[in-house]
C-alpha cells in the first residue's frame, strides 16, 4: 500500500474501535494501584469525567504508569476496553501514553488473554488496528545517523512497534506474514536495518534478543528473530541490492545480506 493508503486504513481502524468498544464504561474508581505516588486524584477524575475522544495523553501517561496491579479485578476488562480506542488513537498520532519508553504502552491490555476471553469481533478489531500501525511504520523510511568517525548508521523503529505490540498481545505470525509479502522498498529497508542493528546489538554482548523489553515477549522475539535469520532474507536483501540505484542503499542492502548469513551461522 502506498503512504496515504495506509495512513487511510490506521484511521479506519481507529474508528473502528472507537465503534466496537463503545458500550462499555469504567467504573466509579479506576483499577489502578492506590498508593499515594501513583494515579493523582485529579488525574482519575478527570480520566473518568472526560469524553473519551478528550482524554489528554498527559492524563493516560498517569494511568499506565499506575496500571501495572499484580491482580486486576476481573471488572478491569471492561476499564480497559473502555480506554482502549483512546489509546490507540494517540499511538497512531505517535502521542505514545507512556513517560518514558513506549514499548510497554499496551502492556494492560496484553495481560487481559483477550484472545480467549473477549469476542472474536472484538478480537478482529484488535488486530485490524495492530495490522494497520505496523504497516504504517513499514511505509517510513528508515532513520540514518553517523558515528563519531562520520559513517552512515541505519536504523528502524520498527522493533520498538513490533515489541509494543507483542506486550499488547498482537498477532506477531500474522504481521511477519504481511511484512513477507510486503516489498515495497521502505519494508525491506527495515529489514536491513534491523539484521544489522541485531548483529551489533549481538557481538556488542547486549543479549541476543532484539532489545531490552523484549524479555517480557521472548517467544515472540524469539520468532522474529528466527524470521529474519533465514534464506529468504538475504535472497530478499540481495534482489533489494541490485535494483536500488543509491550507492547508500546499496551498501545498507549488502552489509544487510552479510549480518543475515553471520546470524543464521549463530
Amino acid at each position: 500500500m502506498a503512504t496515504d493508503e495506509v495512513m487511510t486504513e490506521l484511521k479506519a481502524a481507529v474508528e473502528a474501535a472507537y465503534a466496537a468498544f463503545a458500550a462499555y464504561r469504567p467504573g466509579p474508581q479506576s483499577a489502578v494501584c492506590r498508593c499515594p505516588r501513583c494515579l493523582p486524584e485529579l488525574y482519575e477524575e478527570r480520566l473518568l469525567s472526560t469524553p473519551l475522544r478528550e482524554i489528554e495523553r498527559e492524563w493516560l501517561c498517569e494511568y499506565t504508569d499506575a496500571a501495572d496491579v499484580d491482580e486486576p479485578p476481573p471488572a478491569l476488562d471492561d476499564e480497559v476496553r473502555y480506554f482502549l480506542p483512546r489509546y490507540f488513537e494517540l499511538i497512531a498520532a505517535g502521542d505514545y501514553p507512556h513517560y518514558q519508553d513506549w514499548d510497554p504502552t499496551l502492556r494492560r491490555l496484553g495481560k487481559r488473554n483477550f484472545r480467549s476471553k473477549w469476542p472474536a469481533v472484538e478480537v478482529a478489531v484488535i488486530d485490524r488496528y495492530f495490522a494497520a500501525l505496523f504497516a504504517v511504520h513499514l511505509s517510513h523510511p528508515i532513520g540514518w545517523t553517523e558515528t563519531v568517525h562520520g559513517v552512515p548508521y541505519s536504523y528502524s523503529e520498527v522493533p520498538e512497534i513490533l515489541c509494543l505490540i507483542a506486550i499488547g498481545g498482537g498477532d506477531i505470525e500474522a504481521l511477519l506474514s504481511a511484512w513477507d509479502r510486503n516489498r515495497i522498498p521502505d519494508a525491506t529497508a527495515h529489514v536491513a536495518a534491523i539484521v544489522v542493528s541485531l548483529k551489533r546489538y549481538w557481538e556488542s554482548g547486549l543479549g541476543s534478543n532484539l532489545g531490552p523489553f523484549w524479555s517480557e515477549v521472548e517467544a515472540q522475539s524469539a520468532r522474529i528473530i528466527a524470521w529474519l535469520c533465514r534464506a529468504e532474507t538475504a535472497e530478499r536483501l540481495a534482489a533489494a541490492q541490485s535494483a536500488e540505484p543509491d550507492e547508500k542503499m546499496q551498501a545498507l542492502y549488502a552489509e544487510g545480506e552479510a549480518a543475515v548469513r553471520w546470524l543464521m551461522r549463530k
